[in-house]
């Protein structure tokens, strides 16, 4: 197959890392390396908290929320996790942040980063039309910001709970959690590395414990709430 990489593929936020991604993570998976749909950043105590969930769930609001809080960054989307002496690992891998204008407005320090003047209309046809996410670098919102590694130390699903007025987690069985983790850490048509990713989410739910994350509207508990789920 060719292809070419458009103007659009660069500008929308995502696209081009979602094409860099499915071309490398086969090459990734067979050095053992194996990517995650999550949310990953570094707690204080050094073990790594993974936050997965579609779009919507509150991951990345969550995610901002820990930023906040001073925890390190290791992924936005695509945390590479392997397996080191028998305990799961997680690897930074690049990228910016990016959030709706909504999540944005929850926090102090990044307000700035909504438009204050309406955007122009035009008629590029080419152009991304609704709601767009804000892009900018974690380099950008925070003083350093990135960490390179850490043992997962906490698998969460969040969930808006509406009314909810404090944050909660409640355990996911291991069992039930490997399950959800399946569409976000496994391509089936790259079945050659089936197998070992499975046997790697399995490694993961045994290790680290699983919670959902019911989600209230105040972010400042986040941090401590998913201090508390985090192994030792």
């Amino acid at each position: 197959l060719i292809g070419a990489v458009t103007r659009l593929c660069l500008e929308a936020y995502g696209v081009f890392e979602d094409v860099l991604m499915m071309t490398l993570a086969p090459l990734y998976r067979r050095r053992g390396w194996f990517p995650l749909h999550a949310f990953a950043a570094l707690a204080p105590n050094g073990r790594a908290a993974l936050i997965t969930g579609n779009m919507g769930s509150g991951k990345t609001t969550t995610g901002l929320a820990l930023l906040s809080a001073g925890w390190k960054l290791l992924s936005n989307d695509s945390p590479l996790l392997r397996l080191a002496n028998d305990q799961v690992e997680v690897l930074a891998y690049p990228g910016q942040l990016s959030a709706f204008d909504d999540s944005l407005a929850r926090f102090d320090a990044l307000k700035r980063f909504i438009p204050t003047d309406p955007v122009p209309e035009t008629l590029d046809l080419l152009a991304p039309s609704g709601r767009q996410k804000r892009v900018f670098r974690a380099e950008e919102a925070f003083a350093e910001p990135w960490a390179s590694t850490g043992p997962a130390g906490g698998v969460f699903f969040p969930q808006v709970v509406p009314g909810l007025e404090q944050s909660e987690l409640v355990p996911v069985p291991s069992t039930k959690a490997a399950l959800e983790l399946v569409p976000q850490a496994i391509e089936g048509w790259d079945k050659a590395t089936v197998p070992q990713s499975l046997h790697l989410v399995r490694t993961l739910v045994e290790q680290a414990p699983c919670y959902v994350l019911r989600l209230s509207p105040h972010v400042e508990q986040l941090a401590g709430v998913i201090s508390q789920g985090l192994t030792e």
